[in-house]
């Protein structure tokens, strides 16, 4: 699970995860909106980012993360221009789950993030997962328990290029993660 936090001039599948680069059969996944009970799919076939057997029309956004099936190691450097706006808000359904990516161009704390309930509305119970490493069998997880994130602090930090599962909790309404800039 990966995560781009960059706005570039072309923001096209193929052109951020240019296909020369990838094999035949490599997936990218991801899930547009929180409470849609499906995940989009693109696949190379034949050099070309398809989707249901016609060409992508994926972008993707800094917002979110991505997860990449690729069928052997891969280095992909991606280029753009790092974010400036102040914020850029992400709608978390209540009871919904929702793959999210990092806009900052270096690791950053949660709390510093706005992650938290004072900036955010991140209630008791509220989840987020990541999988540090791609050939890791085990996914970390740390719960807010309406004050604070769990320990460790390493896994209360957003780093790069990571993408991270946010689970809002039944109950907790629905809310705007805004990304504040901590710089």
């Amino acid at each position: 699970v990966i995560s781009v936090p960059l706005i570039r001039t072309d923001n096209s599948i193929g052109d951020v995860f240019n296909p020369d680069l990838l094999s035949d059969g490599d997936y990218l996944y991801y899930k547009p909106l929180s409470d849609s009970p499906n995940t989009e799919k693109a696949t190379i076939v034949s050099g070309v980012w398809k989707d249901r057997g016609i060409e992508s029309s994926i972008h993707i956004s800094p917002d979110y993360g991505y997860w990449i099936k690729a069928q052997g190691e891969k280095t992909l450097t991606v280029w753009g221009d790092v974010i400036r706006d102040e914020s850029r808000p992400i709608l978390i359904k209540n009871n919904g789950i929702l793959v999210i990516g990092t806009v900052y161009p270096r690791q950053t704390l949660f709390l510093e993030a706005g992650l938290n309930a004072e900036e955010t509305g991140s209630k008791a119970g509220d989840e987020v997962y990541y999988k540090p490493l791609a050939n890791s069998a085990n996914t970390q997880k740390v719960i807010f328990d309406g004050a604070q994130w769990s320990d460790p602090v390493t896994d209360r930090t957003f780093k790069l290029p990571y993408g991270y599962w946010y689970k809002r909790k039944s109950g907790n309404g629905d809310f705007n993660f805004g990304h504040l800039r901590p710089w």
